[in-house]
C-alpha cells in the first residue's frame, strides 16, 4: 500500500465515503503510523491539522468494542506523532511566510503550477489554501486520484480562476468565486457546478458535457 494513500483512504473512511468491510483498516493504519514515524520532521502545520481532523472523525465513528479499541491505540498514536512534528514558532512563521509569497507570485504572475521548481502533490496542498488562481496546464496528473484532484480544488478557497486539462475527473466541486473556469479535454466531465460569478468559460473537448449551469454574469463564451 502507498503510504501516502493509507491517508486518503482513512479520510474517506472517515467521511463514509467508503464503508469499513471495504478496506483494511489495521494494514491501512499500521502503514500510515509507520509513514508518520518516519516523516515526522518534513510535516507541517498544515498537514497536521488534516492529520488531527481525520483522527478526531475516525474517533467518533469507531464504536466502543474491543477491535476498535485497538483501532483507537493506533490512532493516538498517530496523533501524538504528528502533533511532536510540530516546528518551533520561529520555524512556523518562516515556513508559512515561504508559502505566502510563492503563493503570491503564483496568482500574480499566473504562473502554471507544472513550471514550479516543486509541483509535487504535499507541496501544492501546502499552497492550496492561499490560491486565486490555479493554472493545471500540461500537468501531469498520474499520481492524483480524482478524490485528490477534487480536493485540491476545494483547498483553495479564494479560487477566482481554474484551468485544468484532465480525463480524471468526473465533477468539479463548488466555485462560489470563480470568475473565469477553462476546462480543456476533461472528457470525464459530465457536469459544472453553480458558477454565478463566471465571467469567462471555456469547455472545449469535454465530450461528456451535455449542459451547462445557469450563467448569469458571463459575458465570453
Amino acid at each position: 500500500m502507498d503510504p501516502l494513500e493509507s491517508f486518503n483512504i482513512l479520510e474517506a473512511y472517515s467521511s463514509g465515503k467508503i464503508k469499513q468491510e471495504d478496506v483494511d483498516i489495521t494494514q491501512t493504519l499500521e502503514v500510515a503510523l509507520a509513514y508518520l514515524k518516519e516523516h515526522e520532521n518534513a510535516i507541517d502545520s498544515f498537514q497536521q491539522r488534516q492529520i488531527d481532523e481525520t483522527v478526531q472523525r475516525l474517533m467518533q465513528t469507531f464504536t466502543v468494542t474491543p477491535q476498535t479499541e485497538f483501532y483507537r491505540d493506533y490512532l493516538h498514536k498517530i496523533e501524538q506523532v504528528a502533533s511532536r512534528a510540530l516546528r518551533s514558532p520561529v520555524q512556523e512563521t518562516e515556513e508559512r511566510l515561504e508559502i505566502l509569497r510563492k503563493a503570491h507570485e503564483i496568482n500574480t504572475g499566473k504562473i502554471p503550477l507544472v513550471d514550479l521548481e516543486d509541483h509535487s502533490k504535499e507541496a501544492l496542498f501546502r499552497l492550496a489554501p492561499y490560491l486565486s488562481n490555479v493554472d493545471f496546464s500540461n500537468f501531469d496528473f498520474n499520481e492524483w486520484t480524482s478524490e485528490e484532484i477534487k480536493k485540491f480544488i476545494e483547498c483553495c478557497g479564494n479560487l477566482n480562476e481554474l484551468l485544468i486539462s484532465t480525463d480524471k475527473i468526473e465533477e468539479l466541486p463548488q466555485l462560489p468565486q470563480c470568475t473565469g473556469l477553462r476546462c480543456r479535454n476533461c472528457t470525464s466531465l459530465t457536469a459544472l457546478p453553480e458558477l454565478l460569478q463566471c465571467i469567462g468559460l471555456y469547455c472545449g473537448g469535454c465530450t461528456s458535457l451535455t449542459a451547462l449551469p445557469e450563467l448569469p454574469k458571463c459575458t465570453s463564451l
